[in-house]
């Protein structure tokens, strides 16, 4: 049975949980795009050029689910994409000039609205905070894993 504080800190992470991904969807919303949109944005901000199987393991989706956040967004003239020299079967992505420009505000509002998350946190809690939620959430995959097996 769970104690109070771990009841508690149980439903403190659900609420945050919730808290994060409405903001996270008014946000991009606010931008024309959802959130899984942005994250893709922000994936390709960071590289070059990157498969489709990449953003795929990136963004913890299907291959599918992948393919078609790529072809909206190409259609919307954000992402580039050409088969790879070396195997015709990889679809290379990559950000065009419409894409890097909004990926650059997507990028600086995140930054704001981390910014705000922690402002009142110092660096050392912010390390401490990051270890303790690393490790409950592998816990949290470890009993994933758990419950598919039984």
């Amino acid at each position: 049975m769970l104690n109070s504080q771990e009841d508690e800190l149980g439903r403190l992470i659900l609420k945050l949980s919730h808290q994060i991904v409405k903001n996270r969807g008014r946000r991009a919303q606010a931008m024309g795009l959802t959130a899984g949109q942005s994250d893709c944005l922000l994936f390709f901000s960071s590289r070059q050029e990157a498969s489709v199987t990449e953003l795929k393991d990136y963004l913890g989706v299907t291959h599918q689910t992948a393919q078609g956040l790529v072809r909206r967004m190409a259609d919307k003239g954000l992402l580039d994409s050409r088969r790879s020299p070396r195997d015709s079967r990889v679809v290379l992505v990559s950000l065009s000039p419409q894409g890097r420009e909004l990926a650059a505000r997507v990028a600086g509002r995140r930054e704001q609205t981390v910014g705000r998350l922690f402002q009142d946190i110092s660096p050392q809690e912010e390390e401490l905070l990051l270890r303790l939620l690393e490790r409950v959430y592998q816990s949290a995959r470890d009993t994933e894993v758990l419950s598919e097996e039984g």
